[in-house]
């Protein structure tokens, strides 16, 4: 294929991909409920939440905690403000879900940009084939409109694993230096990078000494593994002490990974080996719903290895390339199965790559000529019907099925039916004297997460785990959000001065009652008409 073609191709795939990921986050939560694009909006997760409040912290205060228990690094937030600082939103109130929700979408569609700079090594029809394949892939699209830290993660693994390709290629400074910052923003992203690290490596000393024979060593120095280390060290140590304002951050970022071995025993999350694979494979819930499936990119993906590991793959780019990332996609995989602890974002980072070697799978088929003609024509109907299906599955995940746990990718989430109280909350401030520096509380023994971020501009909020000891505080407040174990407690203490409101669902089978004093509560239901 024509260089300016592969080109204008590719752009294409690009648009698309930047129209599912930024398509409708501009939607604010309070848009009207009755409107359609109102399915468009998600409501935060509580992980978005707590990233948000996090971010609003640095704002306020110029304050990051790292809590090595989180697993969390700090380059999500610190690729948050240049954006919200544009947008003139300069404390934690004024930040906006567009400003967090936005730069995941951005990540997305970088990564997929990255594919461009290896088209040698792809060739065209796998770069083509893949790249469509990543633009509406539901998994990819999902998650790239999340503001956790998973796409962003993807994106430096993957600017790494550009940069080394590069160095053993033509060996130099500046691929050594880039190598060691996407590491070091790696790590800054989310620790568990650290396994891609690990399997890139392993899997490309393996091959490139089982291709000793045609890859060049000259130019290569141990001056050059010191800057990257070098340049690696700086970054990560930097953003996890906030430029040496907290330099302890920087033993707990080491710290954290004896203690991801006590959370990779499950800590609530464990599943089964197969997880990840029955999660591409095929999804419906007994209840009901759609069917979910990323089958096309599991079946041309393992089409992808093995052909990789052939004569054939010389027909579609580099060889070498090819079979490190076939090793490479084998040996995360396998890894991320084998840990208990699973979560759906946590598979990005293969199968991105599984993506890729889908796209070999495709175009050879498509090559097969002769008595093997038929394939092409079943492969290439088969590849339309199935991108048709993809984006149905896309549009369902981001509208209908946003948060709606038939969704195989929504975990642990937020209904959406809880932006009613977000909703009830505020309208009750419209109507409070004070206004939103009414006296609120929510007490829970998840703090009510991801209520904090919803009411981020109330100064008045008190958020606790149990009730207060103090019954004069509690009394004091006009709006009380409580655990339903706490519910006996509370109306002891209240008595008849507060009316409940309603129940929500906060995620899951998690439960939340909502109480507000007697006066605010008549003068609400006055406004609602």
């Amino acid at each position: 294929m024509p260089r300016l073609l592969t080109l204008a191709c590719f752009l294409v795939v690009l648009g698309i991909a930047a129209f599912a990921r930024f398509h409708g986050l501009s939607i604010p939560w309070d848009h009207p409920s009755d409107d359609v694009d109102a399915l468009l909006y998600r409501p935060f997760h509580l992980d978005e939440a707590v990233q948000g409040r996090k971010l609003g912290k640095l704002l306020d205060e110029g304050a990051y905690e790292y809590n090595p228990k989180d697993l969390h690094g700090p380059g999500l937030i610190y690729s948050t403000l240049p954006l919200a600082l544009l947008r003139g939103e300069t404390s934690g109130a004024e930040l906006t879900d567009l400003t967090l929700r936005a730069i995941p979408a951005f990540y997305g569609v970088a990564l997929l940009a990255l594919l461009w700079f290896w088209r040698r090594e792809l060739s065209a029809g796998p770069l083509i084939g893949a790249g469509l394949l990543v633009a509406v892939s539901p998994i990819m699209v999902y998650y790239s409109r999340y503001y956790i830290m998973e796409i962003p993660m993807v994106f430096w693994v993957t600017l790494a694993m550009l940069a080394v390709w590069r160095y053993v290629k033509t060996p130099g400074y500046g691929w050594a230096i880039l190598f060691g910052v996407a590491g070091g923003l790696t790590h800054a992203t989310k620790e568990t990078g650290a396994i891609s690290f690990f399997t890139m490596s392993v899997t490309g000393l393996g091959v490139l000494w089982c291709h000793r024979q045609t890859v060049a060593t000259a130019g290569r120095h141990w001056k050059h593994l010191g800057a990257s280390l070098g340049c690696g060290l700086a970054v990560s140590m930097l953003c996890f002490s906030v430029f040496l304002r907290e330099p302890g951050a920087i033993l707990d970022s080491v710290r954290t990974y004896f203690l991801y071995f006590e959370r990779a025993e499950g800590s609530g999350h464990e599943k089964p080996w197969f997880y990840y694979l029955k999660l591409l494979a095929f999804n419906r819930q007994p209840e009901g719903g759609p069917f979910w499936s990323e089958g096309l990119t599991l079946i041309l993906g393992a089409v992808g290895l093995v052909v990789a590991f052939g004569p054939a793959v010389r027909r579609f780019g580099d060889a070498v390339f090819w079979r490190w990332f076939a090793s490479y996609t084998l040996l995360t995989g396998f890894i991320y199965s084998v840990i208990p602890y699973k979560t759906p974002w946590s598979m990005l980072c293969w199968v991105f790559s599984l993506m890729l070697l889908a796209g070999l799978g495709l175009a050879f088929l498509l090559s097969l000529r002769g008595r093997w003609l038929v394939i092409p024509l079943v492969t290439l109907v088969a590849f339309v019907v199935g991108m048709v299906n993809l984006v149905e599955q896309t549009k369902n995940s981001l509208t209908r099925f946003r948060a709606d746990y038939r969704n195989p990718f929504v975990y642990a989430h937020t209904p959406a039916k809880l932006i009613d109280l977000v909703r009830n909350v505020h309208d009750m401030a419209a109507v409070h004297p004070e206004g939103k520096g009414m006296r609120m509380a929510i007490c829970d023994p998840d703090v009510g997460w991801p209520l904090p971020w919803y009411f981020r501009a109330f100064p008045n909020l008190g958020l606790a785990r149990t009730l207060p000891s103090d019954p004069d505080v509690i009394q004091a407040q006009d709006v009380i959000i409580v655990s339903p174990i706490e519910d006996a407690a509370l109306m002891e203490i209240i008595g008849d001065t507060h009316q409940f409101e309603t129940m929500y669902g906060i995620r899951d089978d998690l439960k939340i009652y909502n109480y507000v004093e007697n006066g605010l509560y008549e003068r609400f239901l006055d406004s609602r008409g």
